[in-house]
């Protein structure tokens, strides 16, 4: 019987110090936080006065992994356009897929920090495009680079 728990106490041990090194993670919270701001415009003319799409958003996780989480907006059309917000941590690299399904005809993204330490709260993204078929925008914090495909 204390053969049984003594190996039950090493499996469990060994289970939990295996997991992952505390080297490996990083808290991203000590990150500057960004409002990732996804716009999207609808054709207002259209005979179906209804609008469909999927946003999935993207971002780098504490163990260095790209995240991603959807969700899909539909309903009827009273504006022209309606906006979605996300806060992001400045870490690695972040975005969003825009999968238009019916109605939408144009996108705009902005991306600046929440506390507005850029000069008159600048946008370090901002790009408004037509869109016709899925498109994902990444950006690079480490390279500063955006990335569109």
């Amino acid at each position: 019987m204390k053969k049984n728990c003594l190996i039950i106490v090493i499996l469990i041990c060994l289970t939990l110090s295996s997991c992952y090194k505390d080297d490996d993670f990083v808290d991203i919270t000590q990150y500057d936080v960004f409002l990732l701001e996804v716009t999207l415009f609808y054709n207002t003319t259209s005979v179906n006065r209804s609008y469909d799409y999927d946003l999935v958003y993207h971002h780098t996780n504490g163990f260095n992994q790209i995240i991603s989480y959807g969700a899909g907006f539909r309903g009827p059309v009273s504006d022209n356009q309606n906006t979605r917000f996300r806060a992001v941590h400045e870490y690695k690299k972040v975005g969003v897929t825009i999968r238009p399904i019916e109605n939408v005809v144009s996108y705009k993204i902005k991306m600046k920090e929440l506390g507005g330490f850029f000069p008159d709260n600048t946008s370090i993204i901002n790009i408004e495009n037509p869109i016709t078929e899925e498109v994902t925008i990444m950006y690079n914090f480490d390279t500063d680079e955006l990335e569109i495909n």
